[in-house]
């Protein structure tokens, strides 16, 4: 599971390590045992995102799991900012967070928007997420900027880079609009 706290490089290495297990399940499709034999980049892109399976998926539970950090993180943040620390600041964020919302499900889901800075429609949602992966920072241990996708993506050609962004984006406006 990923547990990034920082703003534009958590999801950005989550949906890298989705483009790298959609490259990786793309090779595949070749093979006569794979069940990706005979399928589209798009299909295999659709089929790994969101799914329980053991192997380079990308399982709704993780998502729900960073989806969670991301926002307990946002609100250790509005705590921080008050200047009134507690050795149970974290434990009370957490209880706070699980106790607070009545509708966690879909607000999990709305906690990706606020981070990709865009609004519900899948448009918006596919551009923010294209634009996050080209994003270039300053990385520990890199001369130049790079974005994350130059790292871990697997080097992903044009066509996976699309369809997984896609994927990654409708799969994402599903679980908003419930349309699974």
């Amino acid at each position: 599971m990923c547990f990034f706290v920082r703003r534009n490089h958590g999801r950005i290495i989550k949906t890298n390590i989705i483009k790298s297990n959609v490259t990786t399940n793309i090779s595949k499709k070749n093979d006569p045992d794979s069940p990706y034999k005979g399928k589209t980049n798009k299909e295999i892109a659709n089929e790994t995102i969101g799914k329980e399976i053991e192997t380079l998926g990308c399982k709704y539970s993780d998502m729900c799991a960073d989806f969670d950090a991301y926002k307990i993180a946002e609100l250790l943040k509005v705590e921080f900012s008050k200047g009134i620390y507690s050795i149970h600041m974290l434990s009370d964020v957490i209880t706070r967070y699980y106790t607070q919302y009545s509708n966690l499900y879909s607000l999990r889901f709305r906690w990706i928007l606020e981070e990709l800075g865009c609004s519900d429609s899948l448009d918006s949602i596919k551009q923010a997420v294209k634009d996050k992966m080209d994003q270039k920072a300053k990385i520990i241990g890199f001369v130049d900027s790079v974005s994350v996708v130059d790292i871990l993506g697997n080097n992903p050609t044009a066509e996976v880079f699309n369809d997984s962004c896609n994927a990654f984006a409708s799969y994402v406006y599903s679980m908003l609009h419930n349309k699974t």
